[in-house]
């Protein structure tokens, strides 16, 4: 099986960092996690789902890597590792906000100085009030979390795949 639909920020990921330890954070199908195992990465890939652990397993096989792959639930999930690369990539919206920020802390206290943060997540809709008890961030809060790290990019933008407005932030731990 070819490797198809992994995102092109892993190849921004590339840009970034050679190697190192990886944690995708809710990896459903595991095409970023095994993207990052066929570029020489060592890869945690959680999911809170079997079926997703099931298929990102099956996908490095399948291309001939290895991904430890786990089912667990990110809110529980903790390790003494630390991590030179955290992906996150649409799951703090599943999640209530003060869960959603402390996963965002946490991310923080098990980087490396130098790690790479990916993350994405919907935004507030300021309107009709959609997300404000979920984990959904306010425009620019995302951003302003970051505020302290190297910010690559960050951006705003309307999904229309998702039918809202989704924020990306990639930065990079200084110290």
């Amino acid at each position: 099986m070819k490797l198809e639909g992994y995102s092109e920020l892993m190849e921004k990921v590339l840009e970034l960092k050679k190697s190192g330890k990886v944690i995708d954070l809710g990896c459903g199908e595991g095409q970023n996690a095994v993207f990052l195992a066929k570029n020489g990465f060592d890869v945690l890939a959680i999911d809170n789902l079997q079926l997703s652990v099931y298929k990102t397993s099956r996908l490095g096989y399948l291309n001939d890597v290895f991904v430890n792959a786990v089912m667990k639930d990110i809110r529980n999930f903790r390790t003494s590792e630390k991590y030179d690369v955290i992906i996150c990539l649409g799951v703090l919206h599943f999640l209530k906000k003060d869960e959603a920020k402390e996963i965002l802390r946490y991310m923080r206290k098990i980087s490396n100085i130098g790690a790479v943060h990916v993350i994405e997540t919907f935004l507030l809709n300021e309107l009709s009030k959609e997300g404000e008890d979920d984990g959904y961030y306010g425009p620019g809060e995302l951003k302003e979390l970051y505020s302290d790290w190297n910010i690559i990019e960050y951006k705003e933008y309307f999904s229309s795949k998702e039918n809202k407005n989704v924020a990306r932030i990639i930065a990079l731990k200084l110290s």
